[in-house]
């Protein structure tokens, strides 16, 4: 499972995922658990590929690395 980095732009809200190791930096589109508990589970990227995320209890302050792992 690689490590990614999340962070939010402040400006427009959008969440961007980046994979170092892949340098692949793509817009996250959707997030299962969106809501405020809990937050995370599967990622989909504007590339259509999706991540997974063990849920949080609530949504983290942005930046924040985190174990994903490529469904």
């Amino acid at each position: 499972m690689p490590k990614v980095m999340l962070r939010r732009d402040r400006d427009t809200g959008a969440m961007t995922l980046y994979v170092a190791k892949q340098d692949l930096e793509e817009n996250v589109v959707a997030v299962q658990h969106a809501g405020p508990a809990p937050w995370g589970g599967e990622l989909q990227l504007a590339d259509g590929s999706k991540y997974f995320i063990e849920p949080m209890e609530s949504e983290p302050s942005f930046p924040i690395t985190v174990r994903a792992k490529r469904i």
